[in-house]
C-alpha cells in the first residue's frame, strides 16, 4: 500500500511522523520504506541519521542510477529513498514516478511518501500517486485550517483520507480542543494524538528514531495505534 503522509502547514512535524511511523512498522514485520518526496526541501534521510548519501531519487528519475541503488536499509528496520539535496532538475514527473512506485510494491508492503507541505504540484503528484493519506496536523486554527484544505484536495483526487495525526500537543497555552478537530474531520479521524516533547529535537539532532530512543512509552503508544489504522490491524506495542 501507498500512504502519502501530507500536511497543509509547514513545521507542524509531517517528517518526524513519516520516520517514526515507518519504524513501528518495521518492527512490526511489514517491509517498509520511507520516501522522501521534498525534493526542493529534502530532510527525512536527517531524521534517519543518514544524511548525504550518494545515490538519491533525483538520479533514478533522471535515468542515471538504479532503484536499488537509491534505497538504503536504516539501522532501525524500516528502509529510505532519500531525495537527495540538489537544486538541478528537481521537477518531479507523474509519468516517472509512477514507474518508482510500482517497481517499489514489488519490493515492500508499506511505502510512505513523506510529501512537501502545502499544495503545490509535487504535492499534488504525491497524493495522487496514493492509495490513502494521513494529514498532519498541530492544534492551532492555521494548521487545522489547512490541514482541511488539504483533505478537501485529497478527496478531489479520489484518494482515501485515513485521519489526521494531532502532532505537538500542549505546546500552545491556547489550543483547539480535539473534540473540535474530530467534529471538522469526521467521527474516528482523528488517527493519534501525539504530545509536545522538546527531545523530538534531539532525536532529530542524534538521527535516532524518537520512538527508539525515549523510555516514555505514551509517544509510542500512539504511533502503534497509528501504524494499526493505517495497515488495519491491532498492533502490539515493541
Amino acid at each position: 500500500m501507498i500512504i502519502a503522509i501530507a500536511s497543509g502547514k509547514g513545521g507542524v512535524g509531517k517528517t518526524f511522523i513519516t520516520a517514526n511511523l515507518a519504524v513501528i512498522l518495521a518492527y512490526a514485520g511489514f517491509k517498509t520504506i520511507a520516501v522522501d518526496m521534498d525534493v526542493k526541501l529534502a530532510n527525512l534521510e536527517i531524521a534517519f541519521g543518514m544524511e548525504g548519501k550518494p545515490t538519491t531519487l533525483q538520479d533514478v528519475l533522471q535515468g542515471t542510477a538504479s532503484l536499488d541503488e537509491a534505497i538504503y536499509e536504516t539501522p532501525y528496520k524500516a528502509y529510505l529513498l532519500p531525495a537527495g539535496l540538489s537544486v538541478d532538475n528537481i521537477r518531479l514527473e507523474i509519468s516517472k514516478m509512477d514507474e518508482v512506485l510500482a517497481r517499489l510494491m514489488e519490493k515492500f508492503d508499506v511505502i510512505l511518501l513523506d510529501s512537501p507541505a502545502g499544495l503545490d504540484r509535487t504535492a499534488a503528484i504525491t497524493l495522487a500517486l496514493s492509495n490513502r493519506c494521513v494529514i498532519v496536523t498541530n492544534p492551532e486554527y492555521q494548521a487545522v485550517i489547512d490541514a482541511l484544505k488539504t483533505k478537501i484536495f485529497a478527496d478531489e483526487l479520489r484518494t482515501y483520507f485515513l485521519g489526521v495525526v494531532l502532532n505537538m500537543v500542549g505546546k500552545l497555552k491556547k489550543e483547539i480542543p480535539k473534540s473540535e478537530i474530530e467534529n471538522v474531520f469526521g467521527k474516528g479521524k482523528l488517527l493519534a494524538v501525539i504530545p509536545y516533547d522538546k527531545d523530538v529535537g534531539l532525536s532529530l539532532h542524534e538521527g535516532k528514531p524518537y520512538v527508539l530512543m525515549k523510555e516514555d512509552k505514551s509517544i509510542r503508544r500512539e504511533f502503534v495505534k497509528l501504524a494499526g489504522k493505517v495497515v488495519g490491524q491491532e498492533l502490539r506495542l515493541i
